[in-house]
């Protein structure tokens, strides 16, 4: 498995769920989960995500990242995005976590091996 600190972590594939959480598939073939629930509620830009239908609707993978294209213009410059080295730490910030505690009793996440 490739370390990320030898390559930007760029995702490849994102799945969006229910509770306004993304599966973030990246470069290296791990896997990564984040609830944006809080980004949304503290407002500004992300705001516009607080109806799930939009949130799952508009998302996308552009420049490298989870994206939103909330305008449906398909301009990688007018879409919201998450850093996408914040979605690949965050397994590391967040050892607590109920999907970080599950991932590491599977096959899904193999960097805890």
């Amino acid at each position: 498995m490739l370390d990320y600190k030898d390559i930007m972590p760029e995702v490849v594939q994102v799945i969006p769920d229910d509770s306004f959480g993304i599966f973030a598939y990246f470069n290296d073939g791990s896997v990564r989960y984040k609830n944006l629930r809080e980004y949304i509620d503290q407002g500004g830009v992300f705001a516009q995500l607080a109806d799930i239908n939009i949130f799952k609707n508009t998302i996308t993978v552009m420049n490298g990242t989870a994206s939103w294209d909330v305008e449906g213009k398909w301009d990688e410059k007018a879409v919201l995005d998450i850093d996408p080295v914040e979605l690949y730490e965050f397994l590391h910030k967040n050892p607590e976590n109920m999907i970080v505690k599950i991932s590491k009793q599977s096959d899904i996440i193999k960097m805890f091996e």
